[in-house]
């Protein structure tokens, strides 16, 4: 487990950015490609896909606060929030640009904090 000390620090918040970047990435393209494969399988209509995105948005902030978080010994609560603020952007731009429900919007913001706290929860207890 790694401990924030002062002479380590920039090296471990950039290989911390760019996990949290990366498994962001992966995460909304692989869970986005498995939705949208079920919706073409079944014949869905596409006014399902705005709520495939929250499923989408919550699992997908679960995975990355989990992976995130699991080299750090302390303050893996805040890191977990800090770790699906990515996430929360691409939510809100992705509203701004579809002009989706904005009910919708808060639902979605709600569930990717609480499956990160979630998350943190979980990592901690299994410590």
């Amino acid at each position: 487990m790694l401990k924030i000390s002062s002479s380590s620090a920039k090296n471990i918040i950039i290989i911390y950015s760019l996990k949290v970047i990366a498994s962001t990435v992966l995460f909304i393209t692989l869970l986005s490609l498995l939705f949208s494969f079920v919706i073409l399988k079944l014949d869905l209509p596409l006014d399902y896909c705005k709520y495939f995105s929250v499923v989408t948005c919550s699992f997908s902030s679960f995975f990355v606060s989990y992976i995130s978080i699991g080299s750090f010994k302390n303050n893996q609560l805040a890191l977990s929030v800090i770790s699906v603020v990515p996430l929360i952007l691409f939510s809100v731009i992705n509203y701004f640009i579809h002009g989706d429900n904005i009910a919708l919007l808060f639902v979605k913001i709600i569930l990717i904090v609480l499956l990160a706290f979630s998350s943190a929860y979980i990592r901690v207890k299994k410590k």
